[in-house]
């Protein structure tokens, strides 16, 4: 899910924050080249462990477990 809200938010031009464990962040290759986008397009894309950072001054949180269900080692 990430890697679709990193596509679509560089494109839109949009600050997009991620906050999840780093074992959990997005591949660095597409981490990369979507920064790349986001930054011809005047958007951001910011990766954080810190809730509190990044909910601040959000417009919209969408949220989801930080688990996945018949995985144990999480």
């Amino acid at each position: 899910m990430a890697n679709s809200y990193m596509i679509i938010s560089a494109k839109l031009g949009m600050n997009l924050v991620i906050c999840t464990n780093k074992n959990l962040w997005p591949y660095p290759q597409v981490l990369k080249q979507c920064q790349e986008i986001a930054q011809e397009t005047g958007g951001s894309i910011i990766l954080t462990e810190d809730y509190k950072t990044a909910s601040k001054d959000a417009d919209v949180v969408a949220t989801d477990v930080w688990t996945y269900v018949c995985e144990d080692n999480y």
